[in-house]
C-alpha cells in the first residue's frame, strides 16, 4: 500500500464514511485503482472498481462534453442565444448570473419539478455564479436540438463511445444493479436512493472504471470523442478572472501547474476528479457520505503535494481542502445547500 491508498484509508476510517473508490493515473495508461469499505454501512458488500457512485456535480463537466459535440458538428455554437440573451458559452461557464438552486432529489417515480421552476436573474452577466440552472438550461437545450432525451443523447453521443457502458444519466432504484453504493448523511444514516430531475447538472450514475475512461479522454484530445481543440478550451478559463472553463473549474498551481478539476456533492455522496493536462496525471475520488470530503480533502492534498511540491492556503481553500471539524462541515455544506 502506498502513501496515497494508506491516507486514503485511515482517512476512511477517521470519517466514517462507508466506502471509497479512487484512481491514480500517473499517466494516460499507468492507473492505479483502489477502493475500501463497504457499499452501504448495514451490509457486507465491498466497494469495487465497478460499483455505481451518484456522480453530484461532475455530471456538468460529462453534460459539458454533450453540448461540445453539438458545437463539433456545426449544430450548435457557443455564442448561440439560449435564454433571456445567454449564451451557451454562460452557461457553461456559471457566468450568466442566474440565482443559485439546487436539486435535493426525489425518490423515483414522485413527481419532481420542473426545470425552469426555478431559474432567474440574480446577478449582473459575465461575472462567475456557481448555479445547476444553466445546466438545467442546457439539458432543454440538447433535447432540442438533438431531437433526442437528454439521457439517450448522452448515452449514444458521449458515454458510449467513451466506452462509459455503466454509467448513465436516467438511473432509478428500480433499475440499480446489487453493486451500487447507498449514500450516508451526516449522522451516518443511509438514505433513499434519490432521483435528479436536473440530470445534466447533477443525475449521472458512473463508476471509477468509467471515470477513469473520461479523464483518459480529457488527457488524449478527446479519446476519439471530441477534437483536440475542443477539450482544450475546455479545460481554459472563459476569461482571465474566471475561475472557470467550460465545464470545469480551472485552478492555476505553482510550477505553472493548471489543475483543471470538479467536486460533487449529492445527498450522501461526495465525488472529486482532478487533471493536471500538461502533466499527463489525474485523480478520482468517489465516496458514499456527507463525511466523504474528509477523505477526498486528504487525498487530494497529498496527491498534489506529491506533484507539485506545495499547496498555497489560497489553493487549498478554494478546493475546499482545509481541515474543518465534522460540525464546521455540516455547517458549510448546509449554507452551500441554501445559497
Amino acid at each position: 500500500m502506498n502513501m496515497l491508498s494508506h491516507a486514503c484509508l485511515n482517512a476512511l476510517e477517521d470519517s466514517g464514511t462507508p466506502g471509497v473508490a479512487m484512481a491514480v493515473l500517473e499517466t494516460e495508461t499507468d492507473v492505479e485503482r483502489y477502493t475500501f469499505g463497504l457499499l452501504g454501512k448495514n451490509g457486507d458488500t465491498p466497494v469495487r472498481s465497478t460499483t455505481l457512485f451518484q456522480a453530484a456535480s461532475l455530471s456538468k463537466p460529462v453534460t459539458a462534453w454533450g453540448v461540445m459535440k453539438l458545437v463539433e458538428t456545426g449544430r450548435l455554437y457557443l455564442e448561440d442565444t439560449v435564454y433571456e440573451g445567454l449564451t451557451v458559452r454562460h452557461l457553461l461557464s456559471h457566468t450568466g448570473g442566474l440565482a443559485s438552486v439546487r436539486d435535493l432529489g426525489i425518490r423515483p417515480h414522485e413527481e419532481g419539478g420542473g426545470l425552469l421552476t426555478d431559474v432567474r436573474s440574480a446577478h449582473p452577466v459575465g461575472e462567475f455564479w456557481y448555479t445547476n440552472a444553466g445546466y438545467s438550461l442546457l439539458q432543454i437545450l440538447i433535447e432540442k436540438v438533438s431531437g433526442k432525451c437528454f439521457a439517450d443523447y448522452m448515452c449514444e453521443e458521449i458515454l458510449e463511445p467513451l466506452g462509459m457502458k455503466h454509467s448513465s444519466f436516467n438511473l432509478g432504484s428500480d433499475q440499480l444493479v446489487d453493486d451500487a453504493a447507498r449514500g450516508h448523511d451526516y449522522l451516518e444514516q443511509q438514505v433513499p436512493l434519490l432521483w435528479h430531475v436536473q440530470q445534466a447538472a447533477a443525475g449521472l450514475y458512473t463508476t471509477l472504471d468509467d471515470l477513469i475512461r473520461f479523464a483518459q479522454a480529457n488527457l488524449n484530445g478527446g479519446g476519439g470523442v471530441l477534437q483536440p481543440d475542443m477539450v482544450a478550451l475546455m479545460h481554459n478559463r472563459v476569461e482571465r478572472p474566471i475561475p472557470y472553463g467550460l465545464g470545469y473549474h480551472i485552478l492555476t498551481l505553482p510550477k505553472s501547474s493548471r489543475l483543471v478539476w470538479h467536486s460533487g456533492h449529492n445527498r450522501g455522496y461526495r465525488t472529486w476528479i482532478g487533471l493536471l493536462p500538461k502533466l499527463q496525471k489525474a485523480l478520482v475520488v468517489l465516496t458514499n457520505s456527507d463525511h466523504g470530503q474528509s477523505v477526498i480533502a486528504e487525498v487530494v492534498c497529498k496527491w498534489l503535494l506529491q506533484i507539485i511540491g506545495d499547496v498555497p492556503d489560497g489553493a487549498k481553500k478554494t478546493l475546499d481542502l482545509l481541515p474543518r471539524t465534522r460540525y464546521q462541515r455540516y455547517k458549510h455544506d448546509m449554507f452551500s445547500l441554501q445559497r
